[in-house]
């Protein structure tokens, strides 16, 4: 008899054992699954933030415009491909350095005014690089989050050297046309001096060959 009851213990002992295991494993497979889930969602929503960053990327850089962004403390954070292409690749870098190559921020710098009143201001840069010499209109733009608080400035770059060109070659035209006036109407008044003169010299040769100079 005690052989038998305590077969049926270690029976039952097993049989219990046997079910809380089958209950684990079906807890495990179930969280494996939902594992699995979690796992396809997250790749699937970094795919779609790829594939987002990758069209925003590509609508910025056919804006034709370099484009960077600034935090508070004039940190250049992103840029463009065609920003890039102007400047290299600054990111992490502070703007005035690489830009002007000194050690506070420049003397009319848009960002900071756009910091300071929260409005958009342009200016014109030079840029000197490699020889070359380049024009640059830059625009800068407050950042505000959900509060209206300024987190950071977009600027944007235009490259305008075929226009400051433009507009050197029209005001030397038009100094050239000034000039030209000028001396046009230098010599018409030395024209009329010229003939008053010979008109004299004529006069008097006329009295000296009639012998009546007064």
């Amino acid at each position: 008899m005690e052989i038998a009851a305590h077969q049926e213990n270690l029976e039952a002992m097993i049989c219990e054992r046997t079910a809380e295991l089958a209950e684990s494993n079906r807890l495990l497979q179930t969280a494996l699954e939902e594992r699995i889930e979690s796992q396809k969602a997250l790749e699937a929503s970094l795919e779609a933030t790829s594939s987002e960053r990758a069209r925003s990327e590509a609508v910025l850089s056919a804006m034709g415009d370099g484009l960077s962004i600034l935090d508070l403390e004039f940190r250049i954070i992103y840029q463009n491909d065609v920003h890039k292409g102007f400047f290299g690749d600054c990111t992490g870098k502070l703007c005035y350095s690489v830009y002007h190559g000194i050690d506070q921020v420049c003397a009319g710098c848009p960002a900071a005014m756009s910091m300071s009143d929260g409005k958009i201001h342009s200016a014109e840069r030079l840029w000197r690089t490699a020889g070359k010499t380049k024009y640059f209109e830059n625009t800068a733009s407050p950042l505000k989050n959900a509060r209206g608080e300024i987190t950071a400035v977009i600027e944007l770059v235009r490259d305008v050297s075929a226009r400051k060109q433009m507009e050197t070659e029209l005001i030397r035209a038009n100094k050239l046309e000034s000039l030209g006036l000028l001396a046009g109407g230098i010599a018409h008044d030395f024209n009329n001096l010229l003939a008053g003169v010979l008109g004299n010299i004529s006069l008097g040769k006329k009295y000296a060959a009639s012998g009546r100079l007064e």
